[in-house]
């Protein structure tokens, strides 16, 4: 993958971090459909990786409603 393209997908991806940090509950759903979607392309998933999305999205995921599990 060329530097340009992971450097785009970084770009792409740090406001969908940003929202699993501060959004609200809604926010935060979308944001975790858009990283599922995002990384079932296989450039995309060191580009998820090197983003520290793990420790929001894990947070979420425990901390949150019942509908999203």
């Amino acid at each position: 993958m060329c530097r340009q393209c992971t450097e785009q997908n970084v770009r792409n991806i740090k406001p969908l971090v940003y929202v699993l940090k501060t959004g609200i509950e809604v926010s935060k759903q979308n944001a975790t459909c858009s990283l599922l979607s995002l990384s079932l392309i296989e450039d995309n998933k060191v580009s998820i990786g090197s983003c520290e999305v793990i420790p929001p999205l894990v947070s979420f995921l425990l901390n949150g409603s019942n509908h999203k599990r």
